[in-house]
């Protein structure tokens, strides 16, 4: 089987490692990969062959059993190229369009552009949607036939090593409390300020943070208005942050919406148990494996965090085993191998 994966770049962000994860899962069933992409900056290698294109030029995909394409670049591409297309058609989403488009264009522009790619989705094969929530919320947009439901998998290195400095920095910040952490982008939508603004109400615990964004000034200054400088750590973007989260206590996700947490399948792996917001979409994926707080409530979050002192075997060991079993990135691979095969 030959694969032509369309993506808007090779840039380290959610959707480009969940097709880097799905690309290296299928290499192992011989499939052969062949990567096209548009924007110059590379972050993240893919097997097979890799290619950079623009979003205009006419491309042969006759070769190809599957053209799978990530975003709306990457679908309006295979549109303009669907007479030269003779395989599947699939596109995965990685998002709720509404919500996303018209937080970054606008209300009425972002109405626009979500007609567009409503129109441009209706002329794939199958839309891939990472849970069954968001299955429900495509299906008032498209037949229900066409769409299908395939959780992301997320498959980490142990062995990789950070920076030896920024990690003996996290060391010796850490000492003997209990540490909170935090891997994101720094925006408004991670609800980060939640922990910022309880932290003061907690003994002996302190709070990493991984990531950089436009929130990072506005996190900042609320830890000094609230006093709690000393307790926590701006460690900044890693790219590969997986040596630090063995110092990690407890991980929180604090966000007002999610696709997919892949970093919480991450911290999963290292079981760390999960603190993380009453999200639907959280119920799905971990009903009974993590700690829910209430959005907004300073004393939902400290409870939550307090029963972790006593349960962090309890829910570490549980969040771990369910990712092993549902959100491998082999049972990923498997499943879109279905829906590539019509099966």
């Amino acid at each position: 089987m030959q694969i032509a994966i369309i993506l808007p770049s090779l840039a380290k962000k959610g959707p480009i490692l969940v097709a880097k994860e799905l690309a290296d899962a299928l290499f192992k069933y011989n499939v052969q990969i062949h990567v096209y992409y548009f924007d110059e900056k590379v972050e993240i290698d893919f097997p097979g062959k890799v290619e950079k294109i623009k979003i205009f030029d006419r491309l042969n995909f006759e070769k190809f059993d599957v053209v799978h394409s990530h975003g709306i670049r990457p679908d309006f591409f295979v549109y303009l190229n669907r007479k030269r297309i003779d395989g599947v058609k699939v596109s995965t989403m990685h998002n709720y369009i509404s919500q996303d488009l018209g937080s970054v264009y606008g209300k009425f522009n972002g109405k626009l552009i979500q007609l567009l790619w409503i129109y441009i989705l209706k002329g794939h094969d199958y839309i891939v949607c990472l849970s069954q929530l968001m299955k429900n919320y495509y299906s008032k947009f498209i037949n229900q036939s066409k769409l299908k439901v395939i959780y992301n998998g997320r498959t980490i290195s142990k062995t990789v090593v950070s920076d030896k400095d920024k990690l003996q920095t996290v060391q010796d910040f850490k000492q003997d409390s209990m540490l909170l952490g935090v891997v994101a982008q720094l925006i408004r939508r991670k609800g980060i300020h939640q922990i910022i603004e309880i932290l003061e109400y907690l003994e002996n615990v302190k709070l990493l943070i991984i990531g950089d964004g436009p929130e990072l000034s506005n996190l900042k200054n609320l830890a000094t208005s609230k006093g709690v400088t000393e307790k926590i750590l701006f460690l900044g973007f890693e790219q590969e942050p997986f040596s630090y989260y063995p110092l990690i206590d407890v991980y929180v996700c604090s966000s007002f919406s999610e696709g997919f947490p892949l970093s919480m399948l991450e911290a999963g792996q290292f079981k760390i148990p999960v603190i993380a917001s009453d999200l639907e979409i959280f119920r799905e994926l971990f009903p009974e494996e993590i700690i829910f707080f209430q959005l907004n409530s300073a004393e939902s979050l400290v409870k939550a965090i307090e029963e972790t002192r006593t349960k962090r075997e309890y829910y570490g060991e549980k969040i771990r085993m369910k990712i092993n079993n549902e959100y491998s990135a082999k049972k990923m691979a498997l499943d879109y191998l279905k829906v590539f095969k019509n099966d």
